[in-house]
């Protein structure tokens, strides 16, 4: 079909969507009212479930994304509770 490796489509695929849901959330946070109040209890979740499901599958694509977006989460949650 293609001579391309299936690594590189996974790679591909990975940055499409996480390129999709960043445009999903600019655009959601454009038209929403600002608030200085932000709720990362998403990127918590999110990052497990990543972390858990690429540890589990063994896929090097999903569970290093899992890492970032739970460290951030709690980075982001601990910052809001010292202020």
């Amino acid at each position: 079909m293609s001579n391309i490796p299936p690594l590189i489509l996974h790679v591909i695929a990975i940055a499409a969507a996480v390129i999709g849901v960043l445009y999903l959330v600019v655009s959601k946070r454009k038209s929403e009212p600002k608030s200085k109040d932000k709720d990362y209890d998403v990127f918590i979740t999110l990052g497990a479930i990543w972390l858990i499901a690429g540890l589990a599958s063994g896929n090097s694509g999903i569970w290093p994304l899992g890492l970032i977006f739970f460290l951030g989460g709690l980075a982001g949650r601990l910052s809001q509770k010292k202020k």
